[in-house]
């Protein structure tokens, strides 16, 4: 008498379809690890904007809602790597590796360079540079510290939730031209509603997101990306007192801005004009200068060991 397993074999084969559908390898599908991500921000961003609304007065800043959205980011960070991937802070590349202030101090040089760039034509073609409202360093020193902490907190921030587990997630579903191409985009419509953005200044935002995921795929860590984009805010807001993508801010110097807005960006800022264009271009060939694959961490030190052999 012949023994059937017919029954044992189907089921195995719905076990394994149905573990197909949710895992790929020892992790969940990119799916599902996005969707994780997303419900986990918007579930936070909700509770903290929840709180926000019985904050004083005296909180409710654009500062302050600045804030609770990168700890959403953040809450939403560790929810994602630590409970749905089962890794460690280290896999998202922003831990203290050896050369990890290296790169950080490299990208805020590049950041500011980038923006001397375009700064310093305009100024040698005629833009208008007024000096401190004040040489008192009390007011020096007001002016550059408030720069320094929101431009850190929007570098920083920005990059983990545009470069971060989300952006490292589409890598190991796809491909790194992928994930740069659609985090660009997103990190580009991101900007759309700013004020005065055009579609010139969509796409050079766009761009920029696009040099910022270079930068993290070169590294394999935040820190250079988070260093670009501080030095290129705090350049443009904080030293030369010109529009951050479309948002006036308080500067040590007053730069006024002439000249065709197609190629100078007018109030929205450099963002919002081809010279800038030009520059973003030669900043993502830039990137592939072999000194700055040595601000990488070692492969002893990679905390993305598991991302590199996937």
């Amino acid at each position: 008498m012949r023994n059937d397993d017919s029954g044992g074999h189907r089921d195995a084969g719905e076990r394994r379809t149905k573990t197909d559908l949710w895992m790929a390898g020892d992790r969940p599908r990119t799916v599902w690890r996005l969707s994780g991500f997303i419900a986990s921000y918007f579930l936070v961003a909700l509770v903290l904007g929840i709180g926000y609304q019985f904050l004083p007065g005296g909180f409710h800043t654009v500062f302050v809602q600045t804030l609770l959205l990168h700890l959403a980011t953040a809450a939403a960070t560790v929810i994602a790597v630590y409970a749905i991937d089962q890794r460690t802070w280290k896999s998202v590349g922003l831990w203290f590796f050896p050369r990890w202030s290296r790169a950080f101090l490299a990208g805020t040089a590049l950041g500011v360079g980038f923006i001397l760039l375009v700064w310093l034509p305009g100024v040698a073609s005629g833009w208008e540079v007024l000096p401190p409202a004040s040489w008192e360093a009390g007011y020096i020193l007001d002016v550059v510290g408030s720069g320094v902490l929101l431009y850190l907190l929007v570098g920083f921030g920005e990059e983990l939730l545009f470069r971060g587990y989300c952006f490292q997630a589409l890598i190991e579903g796809t491909n790194e031209a992928v994930a740069v191409v659609c985090t660009a985009v997103l990190f580009g419509l991101a900007h759309a509603f700013n004020p005065n953005a055009d579609v010139l200044s969509v796409v050079n935002i766009g761009l920029a997101g696009t040099m910022f995921g270079i930068a993290y795929i070169r590294t394999r860590s935040l820190w250079l990306p988070a260093g670009i984009h501080f030095g290129w805010n705090f350049a443009q807001g904080t030293l030369f007192g010109m529009p951050v993508s479309g948002m006036q801010v308080r500067g040590l110097l007053s730069t006024r801005i002439a000249g065709p807005s197609w190629l100078t960006g007018d109030v929205f800022g450099l963002e919002g004009g081809l010279g800038i264009t030009v520059v973003l271009l030669l900043a993502i060939l830039a990137l592939y200068h072999p000194a700055i694959a040595r601000l990488r961490p070692e492969e002893s030190e990679d905390g993305n060991q598991e991302y590199e052999r996937s």
